[in-house]
């Protein structure tokens, strides 16, 4: 059993000297929610959203201790006031992410697993499709996060012999220039926005041949003497990521299918993979009326209840949501981030991710932003997904230190 996550004794002193960065996060819980069972099982789903969100709030706040049993089903429903479906469909939404199991039997119950960095993948290729970000984007955001990678390292005050022996072990294990220059900088934060930024390219991990020193000369001479303009074309004559299979868009949509092949899913995992590549066709300007579920049926020739079900899996996924009414249906829409941030917090934390690192490689990738003119970080996805995540992560360390 993993130890419950603690944030260092430097982070809590500084958390509580340094003002806000204009972000607050509030997790901690007040009170339970009061809600009952609805026959209608679109209030059911709904409801369910919101007591996995809450229950993983409550994971973080107790320190997310993996393995822990946080209780059993009856408990549960009790303490939220809820009946089982709600709470059936909340423990399968925490299995779909990653975040707990139920276990049955004696010992069992709903039992906190370990984050890693496939849940948290999941929902943010989710994030880049509907935002479609593009291969250009990742190139712009990859050459930007190489200077803010050797602005870092060079705060270290590290000598050129000591940082050139650091790449060369680096790159004898993975030929990735921006992966050892993470590794380089010694700050988690850096290193988690590098882990995401390279699957999000499709980047494979290629180890191999020990580099001759002499090539990264040029490398460390530019890093060591703040020449970071020259920094991206530098590096490419190195060595890089491996190029992925394509080149032309980048490879997001395997991090949400299945493992198996989609022809061993049920129907409704079929269908909802056939309803969002239509979605990820359409702009993205703003809600797009889908149809009622009678006529997704008709169109995709399914039965109306694997059209539900189908449903049901992309409104858990944030790309659909199913509107009551006289104009009620299925409308496009964003994943909300707030979905993804307990597991975010939770794996930044037992990656020894501090309020400082945060905030460090957040004032950097600002600086780098204005200095290359780029004045919106929204005009590319992959830096505005990282600052969120950032700004994210260092309030609610901020706000955790300060309890």
């Amino acid at each position: 059993m993993s130890p419950a996550i603690k944030l260092k004794k430097s982070d809590r002193a500084r958390a509580a000297s340094v003002g806000a960065i204009g972000f607050h996060s509030n997790v901690l819980i007040d009170s339970a929610p009061v809600a009952k069972d609805d026959p209608n099982p679109s209030l059911n789903r709904k409801l369910g959203s919101e007591i996995a969100l809450r229950l993983e709030e409550e994971f973080l706040s107790a320190g997310w201790s993996v393995g822990q049993v946080f209780g059993l089903q009856a408990d549960i429903q009790r303490r939220y006031k809820i009946g089982r479906w709600a709470l059936r469909e909340a423990i399968r939404i925490l299995e779909m992410r990653g975040s707990a199991i139920m276990r049955r039997g004696r010992g069992g119950g709903l039992t906190i697993a370990d984050p890693g960095i496939e849940n948290i993948m999941k929902p943010c290729a989710l994030h880049l499709l509907t935002h479609r970000a593009t291969r250009e984007q990742f190139n712009q955001a990859k050459s930007l996060l190489t200077v803010v990678a050797a602005r870092l390292i060079a705060r270290r005050g590290v000598e050129a012999q000591q940082f050139a022996n650091e790449l060369v072990d680096s790159l004898s294990t993975d030929r990735a220039v921006l992966t050892a220059l993470a590794k380089a900088t010694q700050n988690p934060a850096f290193q988690f926005v590098e882990g995401i930024l390279r699957p999000v390219g499709g980047c494979r991990f290629m180890g191999g041949e020990r580099v001759n020193p002499s090539r990264l000369e040029p490398l460390v001479a530019a890093v060591v003497e703040s020449r970071f303009e020259a920094l991206p074309g530098v590096s490419s004559q190195v060595t890089s990521y491996t190029p992925p299979q394509s080149q032309n868009g980048l490879e997001l949509f395997g991090w949400l299918r299945p493992d198996s092949s989609l022809n061993h899913c049920r129907y409704s995992a079929q269908l909802a993979f056939k309803i969002l590549d239509d979605v990820m066709a359409r702009p993205a300007a703003k809600p797009v009326f889908l149809g009622s579920e009678w006529e997704m049926a008709e169109r995709y020739s399914y039965s109306l209840e694997v059209v539900r079900q189908a449903s049901r899996i992309l409104e858990d996924m944030g790309v659909i949501e199913s509107r009551l009414g006289r104009n009620g249906g299925l409308y496009t829409c964003k994943p909300a981030e707030k979905e993804v941030s307990p597991q975010i917090f939770a794996y930044c934390a037992k990656q020894s991710v501090g309020y400082s690192d945060a905030v460090d490689v957040l004032t950097v990738i600002e600086r780098q932003m204005a200095l290359e003119g780029v004045k919106d970080v929204a005009a590319n996805p992959i830096l505005a997904l990282f600052a969120s995540m950032l700004k994210a992560y260092a309030g609610w360390a901020q706000s955790s230190a300060s309890v």
